[in-house]
């Protein structure tokens, strides 16, 4: 990527042609045919609806906003603020998880007998601001870090990189003095090579990749349309124009 903008493309449309393409391959491979792949943005967002129209369908959760274990609406699955201003997040969904934070934030099991009754929500959800509150992010770390309780704190785009655990995977990389993700997935026996910034280009350059990638009659067309008059090149930062 290289670039200081976040992507503009749609990852989730992406992962579904990969896969698409990887299984129409096999499929061609057995059959000797070939077939279109169709893949849309839209699949890959629906997709991660799957449980949630399952949940619904199952009386599980409802429609109204904020009133779900997923949504904001349970305070065992929420994000705190912190003394100095930090973010913690906890997903202490199951009964032993949901235990293990509130004995460690020394609140009684006392106030909420049943973490499932959504008439005492707001009384947990107080119960719990006020104690992350009452402290910076660094102390429910240092006391909530490794446990069950299910937690971990909200990290800004320019902690990331210097999370333990995110140092030790290096899952972030600087390319050209901007840091990025590393690439995934990763390969054991043929690894990805060291990852490059974009090329610096101007107009005339950028005209001859897309007269190679579209194909003289097709670069040709959309030229005398006026389309291709918009491409300015890129600019010494790596921003496509």
């Amino acid at each position: 990527m290289g670039t200081s903008r976040p992507p503009r493309t749609g990852p989730l449309a992406g992962l579904k042609v990969v896969v698409g393409l990887l299984a129409a391959v096999l499929e061609a491979r057995r059959s000797g045919q070939g077939q279109v792949v169709d893949a849309g943005i839209v699949d890959g967002a629906l997709s991660l609806m799957t449980m949630h129209y399952g949940s619904l369908a199952g009386g599980l959760i409802g429609t109204a906003r904020g009133s779900n274990v997923g949504d904001g609406g349970a305070p065992f699955y929420n994000v705190y603020a912190c003394a100095d201003g930090g973010w913690v997040s906890v997903a202490a969904v199951e009964t032993r998880f949901f235990d293990e934070l509130l004995r460690r934030l020394e609140i009684p099991a006392s106030l909420v007998p049943d973490r499932t009754d959504r008439e005492a929500w707001p009384r947990l959800h107080q119960a719990l601001a006020d104690r992350f509150r009452s402290r910076p992010r660094a102390h429910w770390c240092a006391l909530l870090k490794g446990s069950d309780a299910c937690f971990a704190p909200v990290l800004a785009m320019d902690e990331v990189a210097a999370h333990p655990h995110m140092a030790q995977r290096h899952a972030l990389v600087e390319v050209d003095g901007i840091t990025q993700p590393a690439p995934a997935p990763r390969f054991s026996r043929t690894p990805a090579g060291p990852v490059r910034g974009p090329r610096v280009a101007d107009r005339a350059a950028a005209l001859d990749w897309l007269a190679a990638w579209f194909g003289p009659g097709r670069f040709e067309a959309l030229n005398a349309t006026g389309a291709l008059d918009a491409v300015r090149g890129t600019n010494t930062t790596g921003e496509h124009r």
